[in-house]
């Protein structure tokens, strides 16, 4: 059962492309505005609700610091994101509470965070808000406003 749902949500990850990419707004440190808020994953598809809210911690030369924060499937969850002027980001360690929950979304949840470490490249697509990984030409992780 584990490897099935671990093969479906490959899957999904996999059957994306980047040909959503018109309207691209590099997010630039300093110009938090387009990235600063609430947002909800519509990509992946999931069947749990996966929250991520970003504020801004500092802003030192070319580099800002962000917050990441929210609720996955089953726990709450938070990370810092440095961005480079040229929108490359870095995300740090993933924290989460620690509460167990049932496997489908305790699977969903570790896709999320496995995700989330995989990020170097963030965007602003047709307002929507695009986590992507140099490794691949695909978003990793889509987020519209809330």
């Amino acid at each position: 059962m584990k490897t099935l749902i671990w093969s479906f949500l490959l899957l999904n990850l996999t059957s994306f492309t980047s040909c959503d990419r018109t309207e691209s707004d590099a997010v630039q440190p300093g110009d938090s505005t387009n990235l600063i808020g609430k947002w909800k994953l519509s990509v992946p598809t999931t069947a749990y609700t996966i929250s991520l809210e970003i504020t801004q911690k500092s802003t030192e030369g070319n580099v800002t610091i962000y917050q990441f924060s929210g609720l996955s499937p089953v726990n709450q969850y938070g990370a810092d994101a440095t961005l480079q002027q040229n929108g490359t980001v870095t995300i740090g360690p993933v924290i989460a509470t620690k509460r167990g929950g049932e496997p489908g979304a305790m699977a969903a949840e570790t896709a999320y965070f496995n995700s989330l470490r995989q990020v170097d490249k963030l965007e602003i697509v047709n307002g929507k808000l695009q986590l992507r990984s140099r490794d691949t030409d695909w978003s990793l992780l889509v987020y519209d406003r809330q």
